[in-house]
């Protein structure tokens, strides 16, 4: 994965210097991000793939370096449904997820097709301290 930096989006037109961050790619893979910040670090909530499994989607939380050259993917899924591009925020020190669901019946859902937005939030100090006791 590489980045680039500039004062505004026209610049980005004559991109030359790219930025390369090492991603920790163990059994899942990624393949879209909604990025977040809180206390100074970017945060990303990473829709996955697993390694040899088809038709279905992990979302799981990435802790970018101060310095954006590492992103460190959490190994537990933040969720056990299928899901597709989630997003979240730090509001109040809790974090909030949005979770964008596909082919999950939930109980007192209203889906016809499976498709639910659902929201859960936890203080994001426990989210990481749980995500870290898992590592």
């Amino acid at each position: 994965m590489y980045y680039t930096r500039h004062d505004n989006l026209t610049q980005l037109a004559s991109v030359k210097i790219w930025n390369k961050i090492d991603v920790n790619l163990d059994e899942y893979l990624p393949w879209h991000m909604s990025l977040f910040s809180e206390s100074g670090r970017i945060y990303a909530i990473v829709a996955c793939t697993k390694k040899g499994e088809t038709r279905k989607c992990w979302q799981m939380l990435g802790e970018f370096t101060d310095d954006l050259s590492s992103l460190r993917i959490y190994k537990t899924p933040l969720t056990d449904y299928n899901s597709y591009r989630s997003s979240a925020t730090v509001h109040d020190c809790k974090f909030i997820l949005y979770n964008a669901t596909v082919d999950e019946k939930i109980h007192g859902g209203k889906s016809v097709d499976g498709r639910e937005i659902i929201v859960a939030e936890m203080p994001f100090e426990e989210v990481l301290s749980r995500l870290k006791r898992y590592e």
